[in-house]
């Protein structure tokens, strides 16, 4: 059964954060979050016929009310355990939804849910000083101030070799000792020292299987994997600047990896084949 969707106050930021649209998440109700079974799981399906604003699904996200969020190619759907609420964009509404095609969700420390549409923003990471960082398709890195609404943009300049080195974005994450890590589409693996607004980068020629970096997530050891569209997966030892690469010989399924949960559990199998 459907719900009727609610009037959600979408805020779109101006440029040059194109399509760019959050949410107040002012809902009471929890919905307690399921246990996983670790051997035999069951799958129970969510269609279009439940709800389901398309079939094809890009992203998902769980907030902090144990709402279930699900960017699609055609809205977004809220899923609080029994119906889907659907928001979607409509012209003649500025407040909705920027775009029907979402392609990232991001909470913040504050609740607010960060919606990236098909209209340029690809990936979110909040940083321990509160800033909001937002990588976009074509136009680079921001840092966004939530306080005042100001916009810090990084782009590739060729004529700067401590530049970001692709402006499209797909990952951001931040270490524990607060070092931004960005992974582009043709331009590898970016380290930002935020001191000096300088960018340290790591391709192909340095290790890396494939210069399109779609995922970047850490183990307890203190590793980055990085998940690329063509290269498989690789281990990144930051202290090191080493890379260990996995591919099909490695059991790999295929070459194009996304990494979509914490993986320290594999940490000890995978170092027995280092």
């Amino acid at each position: 059964m459907l719900e009727k969707a609610q009037q959600a106050p979408f805020r779109i930021l101006a440029q040059p954060c194109i399509g760019l649209c959050f949410i107040a998440l002012l809902f009471g109700s929890v919905v307690a979050p399921a246990h996983a079974r670790p051997l035999d799981p069951h799958f129970v399906h969510l269609t279009t016929a439940d709800g389901l604003s398309h079939a094809i699904v890009y992203c998902i996200l769980q907030d902090r009310y144990g709402f279930m969020w699900f960017g699609t190619h055609d809205g977004l759907s809220r899923y609080d355990g029994y119906a889907f609420t659907v928001y979607h964009h409509r012209r003649s509404d500025p407040a909705s939804l920027a775009h029907n095609t979402v392609n990232t969700l991001y909470e913040d420390r504050a609740g607010t849910l960060w919606v990236g549409t098909v209209g340029g923003l690809d990936s979110f990471t909040q940083d321990a000083d509160g800033f909001l960082w937002v990588g976009t398709v074509g136009s680079g890195l921001f840092r966004y101030d939530l306080s005042t609404g100001q916009a810090q943009a990084y782009r590739h300049d060729p004529a700067d070799p401590y530049s970001l080195s692709d402006d499209n974005v797909l990952a951001l994450y931040e270490d524990r000792a607060g070092t931004l890590w960005v992974g582009t589409l043709y331009g590898g693996l970016n380290r930002l020292d935020r001191a000096g607004g300088q960018f340290t980068v790591y391709t192909v020629e340095d290790g890396l299987p494939n210069d399109a970096v779609s995922s970047i997530l850490p183990d307890e050891e203190g590793h980055l994997w990085l998940g690329t569209m063509g290269g498989g997966l690789s281990r990144f030892n930051p202290q090191t600047g080493v890379f260990r690469n996995y591919d099909a010989g490695d059991g790999l399924q295929g070459e194009h990896f996304t990494i979509v949960r914490p993986i320290a559990a594999l940490t000890a199998r995978c170092s027995s084949v280092a």
